[in-house]
């Protein structure tokens, strides 16, 4: 913090750790803890799960619309207090409607198929390419 000149936020990372307004599943084990801060700034903690705890790895200002964009590539919302006194809670019930999104049906005409290999090269498929096996809507 010291190195950074960010002293001056350190009551924001106690504010956003205490009392954060949301937190957000962004990946399998990290977390994005956010307070508003003002306009479209929002002061927020990313943090590891370690199983019995979380570890901080980052503390700063992201946009309104950076938190949009992930909550619009998959994160989940699994926190949102009643307490909130800033524009978070219409912030996050806007992210979540239907409305927002696009190029997508909301409910899928057609069940997702799994890209199977071609069978008639007989190549044998090592589990990395299982693990990159794609989606394809038909």
């Amino acid at each position: 913090m010291v190195s950074q000149n960010r002293e001056q936020f350190i009551k924001e990372i106690k504010a956003v750790i205490d009392e954060p307004e949301f937190i957000i599943k962004d990946t399998k084990d990290s977390y994005i803890l956010g307070r508003h801060y003002k306009n479209d700034d929002y002061f927020v903690n990313v943090s590891i799960d370690k199983g019995e705890y979380l570890v901080s790895i980052s503390n700063g200002f992201k946009w309104e619309s950076v938190i949009n964009n992930k909550l619009g590539k998959g994160a989940k919302i699994v926190y949102q207090s009643p307490n909130s006194k800033s524009n978070t809670h219409e912030l996050l019930q806007a992210s979540q409607s239907s409305a927002n999104t696009t190029n997508t049906d909301i409910i899928p005409q057609q069940s997702p198929k799994i890209n199977e290999p071609n069978l008639a090269t007989n190549k044998n498929i090592d589990s990395s390419e299982l693990d990159n096996a794609s989606l394809e809507i038909l």
